[in-house]
């Protein structure tokens, strides 16, 4: 029987395989997951460059513990919840970040058109870091709630509250009235 191919083989066993000295193991998960991770950090830290800091920073964490990945979650929300943490404590650090001039973080939804996008990208630099990240998570990144709350490491409950709560958040500093959100 012949070796799958590399591409073809799930997160955890390319975890497993990097873990054990298969560094194109490693380039897989990376090429897998770079931009999504890319996407979530410049969402929390509104500055690309540092997110692309958080992500290298993620990496870097990824390479020194993947022989202890204890497999109690999906190496999916195990990457994302090292850069949500490693993104906040970024943050934290630094007071307040301002947007790049002209750049907006990837936010949700997609708007239709400059003006609409940048409306979106005030709106989500208004709101706690709690909410952003909630947001970008379950509706830019398409985790599933189950999913979101393993990365945040909450109970399921709490992130579809503090997901309701967000939107609502969003709604309100966008100016849509709540009967049109339900159209």
């Amino acid at each position: 029987m012949e070796p799958r191919p590399i591409e073809s083989l799930p997160d955890l066993e390319l975890l497993r395989r990097f873990a054990k000295g298969d560094t194109a193991a490693l380039g897989e998960l990376a090429s897998r997951y770079e931009r999504c991770l890319l996407g979530v950090a410049r969402g929390i830290l509104q500055d690309r460059t540092l997110a692309c800091d958080a992500v290298q920073e993620t990496w870097l964490r990824v390479i020194r513990h993947a022989k202890g990945f204890d497999g109690r979650s999906s190496v999916k929300t195990w990457l994302y919840r090292i850069l949500v943490n490693r993104a906040i404590d970024m943050r934290a650090r630094r007071s307040v970040i301002p947007l790049n001039e002209g750049e907006a973080p990837p936010t949700v939804p997609l708007p239709r058109d400059d003006e609409q996008a940048g409306r979106l990208a005030e709106a989500m630099a208004e709101l706690p870091d709690a909410s952003r990240v909630v947001l970008l998570l379950c509706h830019h990144r398409g985790l599933t709630h189950e999913q979101a709350a393993e990365v945040l490491d909450i109970p399921v409950g709490t992130l579809k509250s503090r997901s309701f709560a967000a939107m609502r958040q969003l709604r309100a500093a966008l100016g849509v009235v709540e009967e049109e959100a339900r159209s």
